[in-house]
């Protein structure tokens, strides 16, 4: 996986000013407040609005998750298949199995998104780690007669630190620009990740149009796939429908998760010492600031915005889980997109933990994974 230790602690939250309402920068000059979510402004309500239910059950580890336009969730599983769940809450065979895989500690099958044109071209691409090799692989399927076919190999890198298992990355998803977004891991290797050409710990945007993968246009460097720079182990990332910036979720080691807003060129100074220093950052820090930091770890996971219909009160929120504790958090950021407004905890109850991915789906409720089974928040009645 791409970072699930278990630790379980309250999360302090740091966010950073910024330069520019308009477009984010990597500009972090600016002093930052200190908010911890127990003393952030929570909203009250005298009842809670939502409620958890069970959506299906019997997942193998769902590792990412994404609605098709008919209706259908698709899910990556750990070990390496792909299956989708109906509207009705019913599971299908594996429509991809993959064979060639390796699944130790936290490799496997890591990522999963569709093709923009999925209803008409039926691609779909997987990051997995392959079984032969110490590599990572980012592959493009075409879904034939409900099975996958035809393996285009996009973007592969190299697994670093050859005896370790974790920190793969795996995170995967279209930007509203069309382009296919990669994050990839340090592979516990941080040398890697401040190595300015290496692909380890990096967040790469490429065109999803050429096999292998090229640079997409206007990248940093137009030459270089890379997007960002100096991250751990992104596990995943979303981007704001309103604005269309980048926020992911980054796991440190024994401090310093983050949740940061990844800008073109960015480079989030993830460090040889191993300091944590979050929560003291000197006014001449020379890489981008998180957003959030949490100290100790949350291990923080699947990442949102919600935009939709069903809670018309959430709409722009941003929605993060975490792995320590397997708690929801809704975020309303103000509106420059750097500050916190409020904060809330989502109580889904123990049995139904917020453990890995969530997405919103075309019904507008939202949909989350924890180790075997995947639950969606509805209205409460």
């Amino acid at each position: 996986m791409k970072r699930l230790f278990f630790v379980t602690a309250t999360a302090a939250l740091l966010f950073t000013a910024c330069t520019s309402a308009a477009t984010p920068t990597a500009d972090n000059s600016n002093p930052s407040p200190t908010l911890s979510l127990t003393t952030a402004p929570v909203e009250e309500a005298p009842k809670a609005i939502y409620e958890a239910e069970t959506f299906a059950s019997g997942i193998g580890f769902p590792t990412a998750m994404e609605f098709a336009p008919d209706g259908r969730l698709f899910v990556a599983e750990k070990n390496g298949a792909v299956r989708y769940i109906t509207p009705d809450g019913k599971t299908s065979d594996p429509v991809l199995i993959l064979t060639n895989i390796d699944t130790k500690g936290e490799r496997g099958l890591l990522g999963l998104t569709l093709d923009p044109n999925f209803a008409e071209n039926g691609h779909f691409w997987v990051f997995y780690t392959l079984g032969d090799a110490l590599v990572n692989r980012v592959s493009r399927f075409t879904l034939k007669d409900g099975q996958a076919a035809d393996e285009q190999v996009s973007f592969e890198f190299n697994i670093a630190f050859e005896t370790s298992t974790i920190l793969n990355g795996g995170g995967l998803h279209f930007g509203p620009d069309g382009m296919l977004y990669i994050a990839a891991g340090s592979t516990n290797n941080v040398f890697a990740s401040n190595e300015p050409d290496s692909p380890q710990g990096k967040m790469h945007r490429v065109d999803p149009n050429a096999f292998p993968a090229q640079p997409a246009p206007d990248n940093p460097n137009p030459d270089s796939t890379i997007f960002a720079r100096g991250l751990r182990n992104v596990f995943d990332f979303t981007f704001n429908p309103a604005n269309g910036w980048l926020y992911a979720t980054e796991n440190g080691g024994d401090c310093d998760d983050e949740i940061d807003l990844v800008v073109p060129n960015g480079d989030y100074g993830w460090h040889t010492d191993g300091l944590c220093e979050d929560n003291n950052l000197p006014a001449d820090y020379p890489y981008n600031k998180p957003l959030l930091y949490f100290t100790p770890t949350i291990g923080p996971t699947g990442i949102m915005f919600y935009n939709g219909d069903v809670f018309p009160e959430w709409k722009g929120n941003m929605f993060y889980c975490s792995w320590h504790g397997g708690k929801m958090v809704r975020l309303e950021l103000t509106e420059d997109g750097y500050h916190l407004h409020k904060a809330e905890r989502i109580e889904t109850g123990i049995d139904k933990a917020c453990r890995i991915d969530l997405t919103q789906g075309l019904d507008g409720y939202i949909y989350y994974a924890d180790i075997s089974s995947i639950y969606r928040l509805v209205r409460a009645k």
